[in-house]
């Protein structure tokens, strides 16, 4: 049963709706998101009594569909009927089959995410608020972003997330503010498709990230940091050799890709830009790893230019450029 109250007429177009496109543009904002519900695109193959069938913008047939939660769609909190009303429109995606119809998937989340060093109206440098846009981007989850400025951030923000940190997803307890917890909650609740990660590939690569900050604020050219990175993208340049690739866990991004590629397209930038410095050629399963990601749909709309994860980097203490 579709839990909405809607005439005989929308529940009929519903019951008989095959879905043949659904979308919203995809928009982002530094400002609090309007309540109130998203303007349903969908467009369907309507069977008529007659047998006729004509495409109708479901939005236009169905022009006020009360929000209701429905559990039978999906224990998730955050999953809804789709429904219309007046909102900015978003990116929604997939349809989910029951008996008697069709009820079409989730509502959009809200995310936080932080804004560009300098120009906060656009998505700024992040390698965490990354992650969590891949995987966002990857499960087909629809969202909203929220740029913060995390040079002056937004009193609505502070107020409602007092530690003001990113990225954050908005949650019917509150604001989740930690990559690690956000993207596991994401696989909890919006299980298919499943980025789940086998577990013996779940900790590759992990230690790079801190090797790569060292080495970036480091100074010295003796005291081991160096070292330290070229030892751990070697370990990973194997782990790489040894899978199917071209992505750790095989053909296709999980979520340890979604928590690296980020981190390490940082460390080829920043240490190139920075520092001189480059990742060995002889690393030739790192490179293609790189290839792989940058050419996914995921990494180009959530990655910010090179310009900008410079320029973020160089805002950090003790970072410096030294060419």
């Amino acid at each position: 049963m579709i839990h909405a109250e809607m005439s005989s007429q929308v529940a009929s177009l519903v019951a008989h709706c095959k879905p043949t496109s659904l979308g919203f543009a995809n928009t982002q904002s530094t400002k609090p998101v309007q309540r109130g519900h998203p303007t349903l695109l969908a467009k369907c193959t309507h069977q008529t009594p007659s047998g006729a069938h004509s495409r109708q913008t479901f939005s236009q047939a169905a022009p006020r569909i009360r929000l209701v939660q429905s559990p039978e769609i999906s224990t998730s909190r955050r999953l809804f009927l789709a429904v219309t009303g007046g909102f900015a429109a978003k990116k929604v995606s997939g349809f989910r089959k029951q008996r008697g119809g069709l009820a079409c998937a989730a509502m959009t989340v809200e995310v936080a995410v932080k804004a560009a060093v300098g120009n906060p109206e656009i998505l700024g440098d992040c390698p965490f608020s990354q992650r969590v846009l891949i995987v966002l981007e990857e499960k087909h989850i629809p969202y909203t972003k929220n740029l913060i400025d995390l040079s002056n951030k937004p009193q609505w923000y502070l107020e409602a997330n007092p530690a003001g940190k990113v990225p954050a997803l908005k949650t019917a307890d509150g604001w989740l503010a930690d990559s690690d917890e956000i993207t596991k909650l994401l696989e909890k609740d919006y299980p298919e498709p499943s980025l789940a990660t086998p577990s013996e590939k779940a900790s590759v690569g992990s230690k790079i990230f801190p090797s790569f900050v060292a080495f970036l604020k480091s100074d010295s050219p003796t005291d081991g940091t160096e070292d330290a990175l070229l030892a751990e993208l070697e370990a990973l340049d194997k782990a790489l050799g040894e899978g199917e690739g071209p992505f750790i866990a095989g053909k296709s991004i999980t979520q340890v890709d979604a928590a690296l590629i980020p981190k390490l397209y940082h460390t080829k930038v920043a240490l190139k830009e920075l520092k001189g410095w480059k990742i060995p050629a002889k690393l030739e399963n790192v490179h293609k790893y790189l290839k792989a990601a940058a050419d996914t749909e995921s990494f180009k709309k959530t990655t910010a230019s090179d310009d900008l994860i410079v320029k973020g980097w160089l805002a950090h203490d003790g970072v410096k450029k030294q060419v």
